[in-house]
């Protein structure tokens, strides 16, 4: 697991300084989680994010234009 980063308390973009992190929400309203493109932000390959939803709203998680997200452990696209 990454490093805490802290919590997710609205709708954030990830950035560099995220990569291989662990972010935790606890909040009763709906959120996004975007991942920016290669063009915005250029992760490493392999690159992962630890998201935890503890409370009782919702994380919306987006990628922008040109990226794909997976499900953990399969090549389902999510």
């Amino acid at each position: 697991m990454g490093t805490f980063q802290g919590n997710i308390s609205g709708n954030i973009t990830v950035s560099a300084n995220q990569a291989g992190t662990f972010l935790y929400s606890t909040t009763s309203t709906a959120n996004s989680v975007t991942i920016p493109s290669n063009a915005n932000v250029a992760f490493p390959i392999g690159t992962t994010f630890t998201i935890v939803l503890q409370g009782t709203g919702s994380l919306l998680l987006t990628g922008q234009a040109n990226v794909n997200l997976y499900l953990g452990g399969n090549a389902t696209v999510g």
